[in-house]
């Protein structure tokens, strides 16, 4: 095949930027290039450039000169629709990303929770639950779609995190998952603050003593721009004036119920009749002005509360009981339950 007439010889590729001898080059085509003088390579250059100039050509694409040439003749409505054609791709590639749970829009348009920081507080809803949390429950507190929970679960638990559940039943956090110590937000810890003041108020000496510790212990590792919600709090407790003295070593108690162990009290009710009670101590009920002992009584057969005031004797046994204490306190609630369903129904029965 021979060379078609008024052709260049030397042909601009559009796809280098350079030019190309003897090859395929767009539609330009050479076929038995000879060998060129510096004049006659010169006078190729040029008519290569203003081939370029001619046709478009810059930067390797003929696009962006046809598009300058559609903007010179379309004015400023031609410059309003280039740059939609541009903003549209970044706000679908947005809502893309908000779909995909990469980022969470708002209804106002803001970018919300960053990935990370959803992940972590998926963990510390988890962490603060002991039964199964829905991906429902975790979608409405965090404010996003139920599908970026389960794909976040899922990346958790690629990540060895212990999770453990299943869609539509929910999830649970495995005991023993570190975490980084104190990673607290200002309301968590003016919480602990708080909390810590109460105890201080309303406990006994002992942990009256362990709540000041962790005052201090907190104090000492928290961030220097949360400190001063430690050093100088705005949030206090008031003091109680009422509050009457135990009569009952309330530390004895706590390690009793943690070990399982039984307590015989003699116990003086509000008629002033003295009895003799074995009890399974499970737990331990703070009011505003007394304390009360939550316990099984052997005696009665049944739960039984007892104020720490009115204990005359105490003797902390040996001698396990033989369920555990989580188990009592299940069954205490249960018992509670049904008691308030029981009183609601007699008091609605009655306005009738």
């Amino acid at each position: 095949m021979g060379r078609r007439e008024g052709w260049p010889e030397t042909c601009f590729d559009p796809s280098g930027a350079k030019e190309t001898e003897g090859l395929t080059s767009g539609r330009f085509r050479v076929r038995n290039p000879t060998p060129r003088s510096g004049k006659q390579a010169q006078e190729n250059r040029q008519d290569a450039k203003e081939a370029k100039e001619r046709h478009g050509f810059r930067g390797g694409t003929r696009r962006r000169g046809q598009a300058q040439g559609l903007l010179a003749d379309l004015g400023d409505l031609g410059v309003l629709a280039v740059l939609f054609i541009l903003i549209a791709p970044c706000g679908a590639g947005l809502a893309s990303a908000a779909r995909r749970g990469m980022i969470r829009l708002s209804a106002d348009g803001r970018m919300g929770m960053r990935r990370a920081d959803r992940l972590f507080q998926i963990i510390q809803i988890l962490r603060r639950s002991r039964r199964p949390v829905t991906a429902d429950a975790m979608a409405v507190e965090l404010e996003t779609s139920k599908r970026t929970i389960y794909r976040d679960i899922a990346d958790l638990m690629a990540q060895r995190a212990p999770i453990r559940g299943e869609a539509g039943v929910g999830y649970v956090l495995d005991d023993g998952f570190d975490m980084p110590p104190l990673m607290l937000t200002p309301d968590e810890l003016e919480a602990a603050v708080l909390g810590a003041q109460l105890v201080a108020r309303q406990g006994d000496l002992a942990l009256a003593r362990a709540a000041e510790d962790l005052v201090a212990k907190i104090r000492t590792v928290v961030p220097e721009r949360l400190r001063p919600l430690v050093l100088e709090p705005y949030t206090r407790v008031a003091p109680n004036w009422r509050i009457v003295p135990d009569r009952l070593d309330m530390g004895g108690v706590r390690l009793a119920i943690r070990s399982g162990k039984k307590i015989k009290l003699v116990y003086r009710d509000e008629q002033e009749r003295v009895s003799e009670r074995t009890v399974w101590p499970f737990a331990v009920g703070y009011h505003e002005s007394v304390r009360l002992l939550i316990a099984w009584c052997e005696l009665r057969t049944d739960f039984r509360s007892f104020r720490t005031d009115r204990v005359d004797e105490a003797e902390f046994l040996e001698e396990r009981y033989p369920e555990r204490p989580a188990m009592l306190r299940a069954r205490w609630r249960r018992a509670m339950t049904e008691m308030a369903q029981r009183t609601g129904m007699r008091e609605a029965a009655g306005r009738r």
